[in-house]
């Protein structure tokens, strides 16, 4: 298994997916933040832990 290996940069519509730095953790917790809090406004809970200080904390110190 390759965990966490990019193996297809190309997406369609020209995006490129590339791993993230950790110049890039704001970005990034905030893209997490927005995902949640969009998830939560369409009813759905899948990633309302997102949504905690305490979590978001906890994923920040792992980049």
């Amino acid at each position: 298994m390759n965990e966490g290996l990019i193996q297809n940069q190309s997406l369609p519509n020209g995006l490129r997916v590339v791993r993230a730095l950790p110049a890039d953790t704001e970005d990034v917790m905030a893209l997490l933040h927005n995902t949640a809090r969009w998830l939560h406004e369409q009813g759905s809970t899948q990633w309302n832990h997102c949504l905690r200080d305490k979590t978001l904390t906890r994923l920040q110190t792992q980049f």
